[in-house]
């Protein structure tokens, strides 16, 4: 219907149904593997005569290994604190505090919403601040000084510009833009699926880059 001229696909369901119109109409597609384990869709996308690009080495998918394409405003650093300054004004952040950033992800994540509702009074007092992405799904937490929850945060590179560490879950994206913005992390991998989550992390926390908590231990306490 729209004269494609090619597809390009990322996995899941929705991609698979693409490759095979692609493959039928005799157009060519490419498929991109960002986890660190390759999914059914793109690995069938590649059987069916896709070219094949994997994030990393060894993903269980043949294809040339490019890396995830990060938004460059994600990185470079912040060296004149210009962005930082725009994130605190943006989310009314005090410019003396450390500020961790949480996030469970577009949907929220229980499990991490959980562990911060019992820590975050021993983390204010400590002297942190924090900004916290709880889900639209999930309901909002209770108000306090120097805590900060949203629903959604629609300006992840100011959240990232702020941060000073981040706590969060590995998706492949999510990875590659902390990552990309040079921010320590606490990966704490979603407990379902085929495990891409927790392999996406290796690496950087193979480096001394991040931690990785599995999500049943992640307790107020740790």
């Amino acid at each position: 219907k729209n004269r494609a001229d090619a597809v390009f696909g990322t996995g899941g369901y929705v991609s698979a149904s693409a490759y095979l119109a692609a493959k039928s109409l005799g157009i060519p597609f490419y498929v991109l593997e960002t986890n660190a384990l390759a999914g059914m869709a793109n690995k069938m996308g590649v059987r069916l005569g896709g070219t094949g690009f994997n994030a990393i080495e060894s993903s269980g998918m043949p294809g040339d290994v490019v890396g995830i394409p990060v938004r460059p405003q994600l990185t470079g650093g912040d060296p004149s604190g210009e962005k930082a300054a725009r994130g605190r004004e943006l989310f009314g952040l005090a410019d003396n505090r450390p500020t961790i950033l949480i996030t469970g992800g577009s949907q929220g994540a229980a499990s991490i919403n959980t562990a911060v509702a019992g820590s975050i009074d021993r983390l204010l007092a400590d002297g942190y601040q924090v900004l916290h992405a709880y889900g639209k799904k999930n309901d909002p937490p209770a108000e306090k000084k120097h805590y900060v929850s949203l629903p959604y945060i629609e300006d992840m590179g100011a959240a990232l510009a702020v941060a000073d560490l981040v706590v969060c879950r590995s998706g492949a994206m999510t990875v590659a833009e902390v990552s990309a913005c040079g921010l320590p992390a606490i990966y704490v991998p979603l407990p379902i699926g085929n495990g891409e989550q927790g392999l996406n992390c290796k690496t950087v926390v193979a480096e001394g880059a991040a931690r990785k908590i599995d999500d049943a231990k992640f307790s107020p306490d740790v």
